[in-house]
C-alpha cells in the first residue's frame, strides 16, 4: 500500500503477461470475468494513470505490453 500512496498520481499499474501469470488462479477462485483498465497507448506528455488520455485506440501502452500480449491474455481466458 506504501508504495502505491507514494506514486501519487503516477503509473503503478502491472502488465499483461503479469495478468496472463495470475489467471489460472483467478479461475480457482471462481472468478469468471476480468475488467481492466483501458490499455491503449496514452499520451505520453502526460502522467496519466486512469488510461485515460488515449494517443492511440489501435495499439497497446508500451507499458503494459504489446498488442500480441493483449491477444495472448484473452486467448488464455477461459470461454
Amino acid at each position: 500500500m506504501q508504495r502505491w500512496v507514494e506514486a501519487g498520481n503516477k503509473f503503478v499499474g502491472r502488465t499483461l503477461r503479469g495478468l496472463q501469470s495470475k489467471i489460472g488462479c483467478l479461475e480457482r477462485l471462481g472468478i469468471s470475468a476480468i475488467w481492466i483498465s483501458p490499455v491503449f497507448k496514452q499520451v505520453p506528455s502526460q502522467e496519466t494513470f486512469h488510461g485515460y488520455g488515449i494517443q492511440n485506440v489501435l495499439d497497446v501502452d508500451p507499458r503494459f505490453g504489446t498488442r500480441a500480449d493483449l491477444v495472448s491474455v484473452v486467448r488464455t481466458c477461459p470461454c
